[in-house]
């Protein structure tokens, strides 16, 4: 081989390491944003499966009664946070909260429960409970307010009517973790902590 080819089999060599190393520089800037992007892309993704207020939204006026016949505002969410439980008596995923509900069981939360019922015959039987407050919207005026239309959905709201977390808890448990989450102040809990129950029990609100 002469030393033409030599020099120009050098050069060639250089050339390709050289690429390589910036195809490698400009692949390790690029992941990031590629996994940045696909995180973007699925919030969206299960925000358009989930819907309803997305945390650090305002929760609109509405005015409902509850089942003793008090009138209840969004106004009245009270001193603390407020877990805001939309549930339907044909929800199959609802059942162990409807259950719970009937009994007068429901645990402990250490946060103030409102139960919001799509049916008035369904909610007069729901809880005897004073912890519980149940609100009769048959006119869905709680669910327009919130933007719920899947069930069970959960909604923390603080006491300027402020929606700090949203997910869709199956079980007690998993309403108790997103209400941790909430108070630590972790606005981005909503839909990843639900993610796995979204695609499994999700009900479209008819």
């Amino acid at each position: 081989m002469s030393s033409a080819w030599i020099v120009a089999y050098c050069a060639l060599a250089a050339l390709v390491l050289l690429l390589a190393l910036l195809v490698l520089g400009l692949m390790r800037r690029i992941i990031p944003t590629l996994e940045q992007t696909q995180e973007l892309l699925s919030a969206a993704a299960q925000r358009a499966i989930i819907g309803g207020l997305t945390p650090g939204s305002t929760v609109p006026s509405f005015v409902v009664e509850t089942t003793d016949g008090s009138r209840f505002t969004e106004a009245d969410f009270g001193a603390d946070r407020t877990v805001v439980l939309f549930i339907e008596d044909s929800c199959t995923a609802c059942a162990g909260f409807v259950q719970d509900l009937l009994a007068g069981a429901v645990p402990e939360l250490a946060a103030r429960l409102v139960v919001v019922s799509n049916t008035r015959s369904a909610a007069q039987h729901l809880t005897t409970s004073p912890d519980v407050t149940v609100l009769v919207d048959d006119q869905r005026l709680v669910a327009q307010a919130f933007e719920s239309a899947v069930s069970p959905q959960v909604f923390v709201v603080d006491p300027h009517a402020r929606v700090v977390a949203v997910g869709m808890p199956s079980t007690w448990n998993e309403l108790r973790a997103l209400i941790d989450g909430a108070r630590g102040g972790d606005r981005q809990l909503t839909l990843a902590a639900a993610a796995d129950v979204a695609s499994r029990r999700v009900k479209e609100v008819v």
